[in-house]
């Protein structure tokens, strides 16, 4: 028997999508239940509900192996699936062309479109577009995700985070024994800019589905093993940098931390993690900012320690490193006086000091209030 390759439920139109190779079958999820079947002009791959409502299915038009991508979509109350998207986005990258819709996903108003890619000689690769089939715009992008490869891959699995407008998509090669999950920029243009190779995690890691945790800031991968299904668990959120990269071990210094992934849910409070000090109220600027207060304590160190973020109890592991030093201490000032409208140098003598660019002198401009001294 042939199996569902995909099967989505659509809440607005109370029916549930069971999408095949070749066929299309559509289950009222009413009082009275009722079968609805369609031909689909493509061999399916993958398919995707846009704004809950219209179906959008991807693959490759008719023949024993994939050769010309292809859309198809099903609007509510239509009574058959038209064939939507072959030809109508440029399709070439790098001297490839494209074969296959392989998985899609819903961003927005627009789909996302994991595409195989072929070469005449014979190389392969793989590639993300960005296709818009709302309303009378079809225009879109595309950007490489992998080329020549020497066997054909298989793109598993895709899936979009809403906060960041960051993707992430699952790569298979026949040769090897688990997936590369590659991350890519959505918006402004599509961009990829992170890779991870899930050898060097999970030897047998060929991920089949993704499953997003929106508010908990998680992306679960699940792949088959020899007698069970296993999942993989990914942060959506990383730090990049910091500023300032010195704080004070008195506490208070305000860190402005960049990085991606950053959102506030109640359900699962964000964290700012110093070694072993916690600041449990960051502010979040955006999905890329967000500023961190010391808490007093630490331990002085010449390399620092890691600043991580964590949401529901689960931290990053980008090892940032803030040095926490104490606040000089000052003993002596060379001259002790100075004219209040001529700038002049100051020599501090103390112990404490270090050469960073955050070091700051600070100068009190008010006079101490007259007191009365009694004779």
């Amino acid at each position: 028997s042939v199996f569902p390759i995909e099967a989505l439920t659509s809440l607005t139109l109370h029916t549930m999508f069971l999408v095949y190779p070749s066929t299309l079958t559509a289950v009222s999820l009413g009082n009275s239940s009722s079968l609805t079947a369609y031909a689909l002009p493509l061999v399916a791959l993958s398919a995707v509900l846009l704004n809950h409502s219209i179906l959008i299915i991807g693959g490759y038009l008719g023949g024993t192996s994939p050769t010309t991508w292809a859309l198809a979509r099903l609007d509510p109350g239509e009574s058959q699936v038209s064939l939507w998207g072959t030809g109508r986005l440029p399709c070439t990258v790098s001297g490839y062309h494209c074969t296959a819709a392989a998985v899609l996903e819903a961003f927005e108003n627009s789909v996302l479109v994991g595409v195989n890619l072929e070469s005449p000689n014979p190389n392969y690769g793989a590639a993300v577009a960005r296709v818009f089939p709302l309303g009378s715009g079809v225009s879109g992008s595309m950007t490489l995700v992998s080329k020549g490869l020497l066997s054909a891959p298989t793109l598993s699995a895709m899936s979009a985070d809403p906060c960041s407008a960051v993707g992430f998509l699952s790569l298979n090669q026949p040769t090897d024994t688990a997936s590369t999950v590659y991350k890519f920029y959505i918006t402004p243009q599509l961009l990829v800019f992170g890779k991870l190779d899930l050898r060097v995690y999970a030897a047998l890691a060929l991920i089949h589905d993704f499953f997003m945790d929106v508010t908990g800031r998680t992306l679960w991968g699940s792949y088959p093993s020899e007698d069970s299904v296993e999942v993989l668990r990914f942060v959506l959120f990383d730090v990049r940098s910091i500023s300032p990269t010195w704080a004070d071990t008195r506490g208070g210094t305000k860190i402005t931390v960049t990085g991606n992934g950053f959102a506030n849910f109640s359900s699962s409070a964000i964290q700012c993690l110093f070694g072993t000090l916690v600041d449990s109220s960051p502010e979040v600027i955006n999905a890329t900012t967000l500023v961190c207060t010391t808490p007093a304590g630490g331990a002085q160190s010449c390399t620092g320690v890691p600043l991580e973020i964590a949401v529901g109890g689960e931290p990053t592991l980008n090892f940032v490193p803030l040095v926490q030093r104490a606040s000089a201490t000052i003993l002596a000032v060379q001259p002790r006086r100075g004219h209040h409208s001529t700038p002049q140098k100051i020599t501090l003598v103390g112990q404490g000091f270090s050469s960073t660019p955050y070091v700051r002198c600070k100068f009190y401009t008010a006079a101490p209030a007259p007191r009365w001294i009694p004779p």
